[in-house]
């Protein structure tokens, strides 16, 4: 499998993320959530995330047959999503 993830600088999606050749998009194989949102009477920390994290979801026939890839290769691809678009708290919205 050919995979190449690249995640902007804000980190909260990919900038470059192809399979196979093929343009991915990170929603086929998860969500971007915060776990951990912050509470507080502040209306600015509304925009703020607590714990930004990557949610994986299992793979489907038709994602795996698009991106011509096994169901281990799809954990390889989640592993990789997980770990670049999990980072915890962030304030960049603001």
């Amino acid at each position: 499998m050919e995979l190449k993830i690249k995640i902007y600088g804000s980190l909260c999606a990919t900038q470059i993320f192809t399979i196979n050749g093929v343009d991915a998009d990170a929603s086929d194989f998860g969500r971007g959530e915060d776990t951990d949102p912050i509470v507080s009477d502040d209306p600015w920390d509304s925009y703020c995330c607590g714990y930004m994290e990557f949610i994986r979801i299992d793979p489907t026939k038709e994602v795996l047959e698009r991106y011509k890839i096994t169901e281990s290769e799809y954990d390889e691809v989640c592993d990789g999503l997980c770990s670049g678009l999990s980072f915890g708290s962030c304030g960049l919205c603001l």
